[in-house]
Parts: C-alpha cells; sequence; structure tokens
C-alpha cells in the first residue's frame, strides 16, 4: 500500500513539475516570438541625456524610430525640444504659446510636423511666425513635477502668453508616487527634483536625489504583486496581444488587491478612491495649482489640456476592460475631477474625450496605434483642433 502511495505521490510531483517547465517553456517562446516580432528600429539620434533636475531631456539631432505600426522621425533643437529651434522666433512671435506633456505632446509615433503643438501652430497662426508659434517643450516620460520643473526652465527663454499642460489619463494620476510611496514609474532610476505633500496636505518641493542615481540611493520598495504586475506588463508578448481579449481578460480579472493589471488608467478611473489613488489625485491637484500660480508669474494664462487614453475611446476596449466593472469606473469621471480641479485652482480647462468618442464611433478607425497607444497623426490633429477652438471661443489668441 505504501509503495503504490509512494508511487502516486512521485507521478503528481513529476507531472506538476512538467506542467510547470511547459508553461515556462511555453511563455519563454511566445516572448522570444514577440520581440522578434516586435522590434524597434532607430536611426540616428534617438535619446536621453541626463539632467540633474528633470532626470533627463531629449538628446538634441535628428533621428528616426520605425516599428510594426509606424515610422516616426524627430529633430531634436539645442533645447531639447521635438521642434524647430526657437532662437529667430521668440522676439517676433507676438503670440507665444508653450506646450508641456509627455510622450502624448512630444509626440512619439508621428513625425515632428504632425505633432499637436504644430498642427495647432499651423491653426491658428497659419505657419508665420510674426503672428505667432506653439513650442513643444513635451518630453517622453515626463509626469506633473516635471512639466512644472520643464515650465521654469522654458519659460523665460520663451515668454509665453499661454501655458498648455498636455494632461494625459495613460499615465499623469499614474506617475506621481515620490520615493517614500514607492518612487517613480518612468526613469525609476534617474534622481531629479521631485514633490510630495506634508501633513496638512502642502506641496513640498525635494532635492535629496538631484544628480543621483535613485536606486543606488534609495531603493525602490517592490511587492511581490508589484513585480508580477510590471513582468506581465512589460513583456513583449503581453504589449503584443493587449488589445486581444484575452489581454483584456488578463487584466481585468487577475485583480491584486482588486486593482487591475491596466495599473495607470485603473488610478483615473476609479470611482472609489483608496488612499494611494487619493493621494494621487491630490498631489496632481497640488502640481497643477502650482504650475497655473507660476505661469501667472510669468504674464501667462494657464491651460489644461485633458488627453483621453485607449479604454475611454474605443467602445469594444472599454466594454471589454473596466466597463466589465460599471459600480467600480466610469468612462468620464477622469474629465469631471480635472475639471473640477482646474475650476478650483483658477485655470482654463479643456477635454478631448467627448471629440476622440464621436471620431472613433463614426469613422470606426482607430485614433491611437493600438499596440503602442500614442495617438496616430489623426489623434494629434483632433487634439490640435480641440485645443484651438477652444483658444479662440475664449479669445485667448488672436484670430
Amino acid at each position: 500500500m505504501k509503495g503504490k502511495i509512494r508511487t502516486l505521490l512521485i507521478i503528481t510531483i513529476f507531472s506538476i513539475l512538467s506542467l510547470f517547465v511547459f508553461i515556462i517553456v511555453t511563455c519563454f517562446t511566445l516572448e522570444v516570438w514577440a520581440r522578434v516580432n516586435s522590434r524597434v528600429t532607430s536611426v540616428g539620434v534617438i535619446g536621453w541625456q541626463d539632467d540633474d533636475v528633470l532626470g533627463w531631456i531629449s538628446k538634441p539631432g535628428k533621428g528616426k524610430v520605425i516599428t510594426s505600426e509606424y515610422t516616426a522621425t524627430y529633430d531634436i533643437n539645442s533645447y531639447g525640444m521635438n521642434d524647430n529651434p526657437i532662437e529667430d522666433t521668440i522676439e517676433i512671435s507676438r503670440m507665444r504659446i508653450l506646450a508641456l506633456g509627455d510622450s502624448h505632446t512630444f509626440a512619439v509615433g508621428v513625425n515632428q510636423e504632425q505633432s499637436w503643438p504644430n498642427v495647432l501652430e499651423q491653426i491658428l497662426f497659419k505657419r508665420d511666425v510674426k503672428n505667432g508659434s506653439v513650442y513643444n517643450c513635451a518630453v517622453a516620460g515626463y509626469s506633473l513635477g516635471q512639466y512644472l520643473l520643464q515650465m521654469r526652465r522654458m519659460a523665460p527663454i520663451i515668454k509665453p502668453h499661454i501655458v498648455l499642460i498636455g494632461f494625459t489619463i495613460a499615465s499623469d494620476v499614474y506617475d506621481l508616487l515620490p520615493p517614500r510611496k514607492g518612487g517613480f514609474v518612468f526613469g525609476a532610476d534617474r534622481g531629479r527634483v521631485y514633490f510630495d505633500l506634508d501633513d496638512k496636505g502642502n506641496l513640498v518641493e525635494i532635492h535629496d536625489l538631484v544628480g543621483k542615481r535613485f536606486f543606488s540611493s534609495q531603493p525602490k520598495k517592490a511587492t511581490l504583486i508589484m513585480i508580477i504586475r510590471n513582468a506581465i506588463t512589460r513583456s513583449a508578448f503581453y504589449q503584443r496581444l493587449k488589445r486581444s481579449r484575452l489581454a483584456m481578460w488578463i487584466m481585468m480579472y487577475v485583480r491584486p488587491k482588486g486593482k487591475t493589471l491596466w495599473a495607470s488608467p485603473d488610478t483615473a478611473l476609479a470611482i472609489e478612491l483608496d488612499e494611494d489613488y487619493r493621494y494621487r489625485w491630490q498631489l496632481a491637484e497640488a502640481l497643477i495649482r502650482k504650475i497655473g500660480e507660476e505661469a501667472k508669474e510669468y504674464g501667462a494664462y494657464a491651460v489644461l489640456v485633458n488627453i483621453p487614453y485607449l479604454p475611454q475611446v474605443y467602445d469594444g476596449v472599454w466594454k471589454s476592460s473596466f466597463g466589465r466593472y460599471p459600480n467600480e469606473y466610469d468612462r468620464w469621471i477622469a474629465g469631471y475631477r480635472l475639471k473640477a480641479i482646474c475650476a478650483k485652482v483658477g485655470i482654463y480647462y479643456v477635454d478631448v474625450t467627448q471629440r476622440f468618442v464621436d471620431e472613433a464611433r463614426i469613422k470606426k478607425k482607430w485614433l491611437h496605434y493600438p499596440i503602442d497607444g500614442h495617438p496616430n497623426p489623426v489623434g494629434h490633429r483632433i487634439i490640435a483642433e480641440t485645443v484651438a477652438e477652444f483658444l479662440i471661443k475664449n479669445q485667448l489668441v488672436d484670430y
């Protein structure tokens, strides 16, 4: 009898180990396949250079990025901007608009002239720098704190009349944690000036990581759940198939601590805010207020531009993801919160979400790259047109 139990136990253990090995080999094979078929080719100057205050800025020079979805050319000027040289336009442009933001404004996936700040300039000023210029000061990977620091860096040079904050639901509420609460999402190893809230909810500017490598001085606290979530969502196989029904199912049903694997929009679209999410929104409000106050000191109006993300825009993506939990997530709630924040802190607010949703429904086409997630040229034009209409309607520009 004991021999049979021992044999059965050995068979069971062997079966479990075999299944485990099979899963590992299968995952490895799929990941290799995805990496081969999702290869990104860079030509010329593409990348970043260290900056003690901001963490990094775009490296000056011309470059091209080729993926399975797009070919995009960039021409980074001497200030690290994905824009034309600015020295000859500042003194003669009657209206100067400074655009802040991350990769959605920079803009990853489209040629320089197709970025929404550049298209906005074409709409408002008819390519005549004497009428005005829009300066694209966005940098891929930046978050709200870096927007503020970038404005401090560039506003004395550009002397703007308007400061546009390209706020993306994709990451601008999510990537806000200071080191004591988990650390940065993008550029996690790069020290910089960062912001926190004190016990009274006031904004605090902290310089202890300036000029340092973040992990070398203060390791990021990573839980097992965070490690598993990051491993899944950063894998090439997941990125390749993340718009599929299977990927949506995994993102929504594998819910560590009740939160989806699609962490960045989860933060923005959750109806009930836990302590972590509430902190992010409070810090976002404090930073938006500070940007508005300092823009005013430069003599400029601040305008927050709400740039929507994939699950908000496409009915199919919403229904396959957050729409499965109508009591937990709201497609429009991020816009409601941002509008309330802007009214509270006294800056202008323009929301592009409804325009994106309407265009996607009517034309039944993507306004983003499905795999990459950034707006395509049509998406950038819609952002530019919506912002232009708002600025003209509110008489913020001479048109």
